[in-house]
């Protein structure tokens, strides 16, 4: 397997995660601050973009986009910033008939008020009290957020989507890969950002895992010698950034094995280190948004919607079904701040006992 020339990109040390997360691509333009000299907005609109994070401001570029869409649709209409409340009604009504739930119409709504700020309306007022009257509606209405509804990843998914790769449309090496990624994420409850690339063309080995950062070891456990992956995890959501942490997984020694899947797909990497760990035999990065239409299409027999974090909800919600405490499931998870010390505190013949638990209850 060969790699592909991406780019790397190497930036500073301890503000390496905020780099990747933040930048001055965003809604603020110094062409909608003529009234300042151009430096001066230039520096203003470079700092406010730094406010959101880059992804963020990509959902709020598609909230611009849908309101484009609906003005197309109700010409004659005014859809001029700065909205008037007609527009705005005009808007969540049209939304609703496209079927969206609450909560991506209060994250359009947000967006359109972010790019009032950044064409110079910082008075103005999307949310009226009709408007969230209306959107509070649509979360009460019923079964109103079913549809689309993210489900966990259980080991009886996991079957399923073992056996659907099987016709998938992708190479053998790819296909191991797939299949790699999903038992890694679900046996150690991981964001699937925190093992995959947000980029295929270019990746940041400070932010991004690296060939170097998944590793087979030997341990001792009650006397007894075991095999584990460990997984770096940089940055992650609850910790510092730049910080980093290792994630041990253990053996199943069933069809879900993570141990298992990921040796045979070690066999398919190339030689060169410095790589996503997780990468596609073209030598492109495997990005997270391939990972989700993967699984999209690897799903497409099951009810509700699939996604790189129903594995991580997957494993919790085994967890709690086989009993085990909820400090121990948010420690497993790394669900809050402090979550990794108590993993760290959790024996690992404990988490042996997690591991062998649920491979009993997948069979």
């Amino acid at each position: 397997m060969f790699c592909s020339t991406v780019s790397q990109r190497r930036v500073g040390p301890a503000s390496r995660a905020r780099n990747e997360k933040y930048g001055p691509e965003g809604g603020f333009n110094p062409l909608n601050f003529p009234e300042l000299p151009p430096s001066l907005a230039a520096t203003i609109c470079n700092t406010a973009n730094h406010s959101i994070t880059k992804g963020t401001w990509s959902s709020y570029r598609t909230a611009r986009k849908m309101l484009d869409e609906c003005e197309a649709k109700f010409a004659g209409k005014n859809f001029n910033f700065p909205l008037s409340e007609e527009a705005s009604i005009i808007f969540c009504g049209w939304l609703l008939e496209r079927g969206l739930q609450a909560g991506t119409i209060e994250s359009y709504f947000a967006g359109l008020r972010a790019f009032h700020l950044a064409n110079g309306f910082s008075c103005v007022s999307l949310r009226t009290p009709l408007i969230n009257q209306i959107i509070n509606g649509r979360k009460h209405q019923p079964n109103s957020e079913e549809k689309g509804k993210r489900m966990p990843a259980t080991p009886a998914v996991l079957k399923i989507i073992k056996k659907n790769l099987k016709s998938l449309n992708r190479k053998k090496k790819d296909k191991l890969l797939i299949w790699a990624v999903c038992t890694t994420a679900f046996a150690g409850a991981f964001r699937a950002g925190e093992l995959l690339c947000k980029y295929s063309s270019h990746f940041d080995p400070s932010v991004n895992l690296m060939r170097e950062d998944v590793r087979e070891k030997q341990v001792s456990v009650d006397g007894k010698s075991i095999t584990i992956l460990q997984v770096k995890l940089k940055s992650e959501k609850t910790g510092r950034p730049g910080s980093s942490n290792w994630v041990d997984i253990y053996e199943s020694g069933n069809f879900i094995c993570p141990i298992k899947a990921h040796r045979k797909f070690a066999k398919s990497l190339c030689e060169n280190s410095f790589c996503p760990h997780f990468q596609l035999e073209s030598g492109k990065p495997y990005t997270l948004r391939l990972f989700n239409s993967d699984l999209k299409e690897l799903t497409a027999n099951l009810e509700g919607s699939f996604s790189g974090h129903s594995f991580r909800i997957g494993l919790a919600s085994m967890l709690g079904q086989l009993g085990f405490t909820d400090q121990e499931i948010k420690a497993t998870g790394r669900w809050s701040s402090n979550a990794f010390e108590v993993y760290m505190r959790l024996p690992r013949s404990r988490r042996i006992e997690m591991a062998k638990k649920i491979s009993e209850l997948s069979w």
